[in-house]
């Protein structure tokens, strides 16, 4: 299955004033989610990815929970949390590409 993407108006609830300011606010905004609801996909949902979004969520979610018992049981929850670290980490290099693919898909 493949993401949809959409290209809603920015969230300030402006039209900006360019295409290359509309870029930039998207990416701005993208990489403010990324920064504090990435391991919870909130990024991919605002990018349009809602399928990988959704997996992201789920995959947060219960790594964050294991990852909890685990500091809980062994006093590390290194080894639990990870691989979602390395997933969040990889999303803030493919993000320029999904926001270039944003706009082409507009022409």
């Amino acid at each position: 299955m493949t993401d949809h993407y959409s290209n809603q108006p920015p969230a300030s609830g402006r039209e900006p004033a360019t295409a290359e300011e509309s870029r930039r606010e998207r990416t701005m905004v993208a990489y403010v989610l990324w920064l504090f609801l990435g391991v919870f996909g909130a990024h991919r949902f605002y990018l349009g990815r809602w399928v990988t979004g959704l997996v992201m969520a789920a995959a947060g979610m219960i790594t964050l929970t294991v990852g909890i018992l685990t500091y809980l049981v062994t006093g590390s929850p290194l080894s639990a949390l990870l691989p979602l670290f390395l997933w969040w980490l990889l999303d803030a290099f493919l993000m320029p590409r999904w926001i270039a693919e944003l706009f082409l898909s507009d022409d």
